[in-house]
């Protein structure tokens, strides 16, 4: 048998054994050993009867999606960009008229590629 924590949200916090443990909080009710088995896979939380009640499966809205896909697409190119401004600072201190407006080229190419990506996003 099983003394268990749960949160204000059902969700178990820890599970003591009856007998072994010792401290055990005085808010820790009575679970069965298959209560005990289905808490201990982190899929379940104590629903409003009592019972352990299986966490449903998060699905992520369109525009958390659509940020995931900002993000990484943001991951992917900042470092180009950065890269690029790098390389133009160091051709300005160089004074490398031919450098320069090759960076800049890249760098417009660059920014019609990432904007172009990104108004896909964008619908």
């Amino acid at each position: 048998m099983y003394l268990a924590t749960f949160d204000n949200q059902g969700k178990r916090i820890t599970s003591y054994v009856v007998g072994l443990h010792k401290d055990i909080p005085a808010d820790a009710i009575p679970i069965s050993d298959e209560e005990q088995a289905l808490y201990a896979t982190n899929k379940y939380y104590m629903g409003t009867d009592g019972k352990p009640t299986e966490i449903p499966v998060y699905v992520p809205t369109a525009d958390e999606i659509k940020q995931q896909k900002i993000s990484a697409l943001d991951a992917k190119y900042q470092p180009q960009f950065t890269e690029l401004s790098q390389a133009l600072g160091m051709a300005t201190l160089a004074d490398n008229t031919e450098l320069i407006a090759s960076i800049k080229a890249d760098y417009i190419a660059l920014k019609i590629e990432y904007d172009t990506k990104r108004g896909e996003l964008d619908g």
